[in-house]
């Protein structure tokens, strides 16, 4: 009776080990096929760099504009990435966003991760696209929203890049969205 428990349980194993290994094997068989016939992605660059007390924070001053387009949702673009001297993700390279509010203005700060910062243009940011939509609600009304999202961060540095950086801004109202 032992004699046989330990047949079945080696023939059990042997089919367990066989059938282990070949679905293993169909896994590496699968990945080198898809990874074969997989389409290049574009390829946006992290452009963070480490930094004290928020961990990653955007290059200041910065430029990147694709010369090739990609499809983006529903649509063929070029994407374009500016960051002003804070490393706050602005429309263009020429746009000047004043640390001091001018009297009037509902200024609105913006922070989270990469989906708060990344997109192909400003405008198709989150906070680009709140902006748009507050501007055609209240049209003639000063409203600016800052894009303060860094990507690859979470809440608490979100916190200290609010700390140590946004309130220089003077924000009315400061959404963290993680």
């Amino acid at each position: 009776m032992l004699e046989s428990r330990r047949k079945k349980f080696r023939v059990l194993l042997q089919y367990g080990l066989i059938v282990a290994v070949s679905v293993l094997a169909g896994a590496v068989a699968a990945e080198i096929v898809l990874s074969y016939r997989a389409r290049p992605r574009a390829q946006l660059p992290f452009y963070n760099r480490i930094y004290p007390y928020v961990m990653f924070r955007p290059y200041e001053s910065y430029v990147y504009e694709t010369q090739e387009t990609y499809a983006m949702s529903h649509h063929k673009s070029r994407a374009f990435v500016y960051t002003n001297e804070d490393g706050f993700r602005i429309s263009s390279p020429a746009y000047k966003l004043p640390k001091e509010k001018p009297a009037g203005q509902l200024r609105i700060a913006f922070l989270g991760g990469s989906l708060v910062q990344i997109a192909s243009t400003f405008e198709t940011t989150l906070p680009g696209a709140l902006k748009i939509l507050l501007q055609r609600r209240y049209p003639g009304r000063d409203i600016e929203v800052i894009n303060a999202g860094i990507q690859s961060s979470v809440s608490r540095q979100s916190i200290a890049q609010l700390v140590f950086t946004v309130v220089d801004y003077h924000p009315d109202v400061v959404i963290l969205y993680d």
